[in-house]
């Protein structure tokens, strides 16, 4: 069978969704897995974006983020901030933090405390 016959009706396209500056493709190929991957990495920067819209301005402030994690916002946060205390109480976390953020902004100190 050609490849133009197979498949017709079933021809699947690209739909492209904006998050913030960032351009998605959600491609609707793939095993059904992959689909719900890639939306779920949508509605991740869509709360990601959303959570940064409601702060105050902190333009040239010190922050300090109580449960950096692995940095989900560590480095939004230090593109603004005049410095950044990342915090968390789980030693690896905030060391995968490092590794991600640390070595991208100088502004950005990282702690491990409970």
């Amino acid at each position: 069978m050609s490849e133009q016959g197979a498949g017709q009706g079933t021809k699947e396209q690209s739909v492209p969704a904006t998050v913030g500056s960032r351009e998605i493709s959600l491609s609707g190929q793939g095993s059904k897995e992959e689909r719900l991957a890639e939306l779920e990495e949508l509605e991740l920067q869509t709360d990601h974006q959303g959570v940064l819209a409601i702060l105050p301005s902190y333009a040239g402030k010190t922050v300090l983020e109580l449960g950096a994690g692995i940095g989900r916002f560590t480095g939004e946060l230090a593109k603004e901030a005049g410095h950044v205390i990342a915090l968390d109480f789980i030693d690896s976390v905030i060391k995968k933090n490092e590794e991600i953020n640390g070595d991208i902004y100088k502004n950005i100190t990282f702690m491990c405390a409970d």
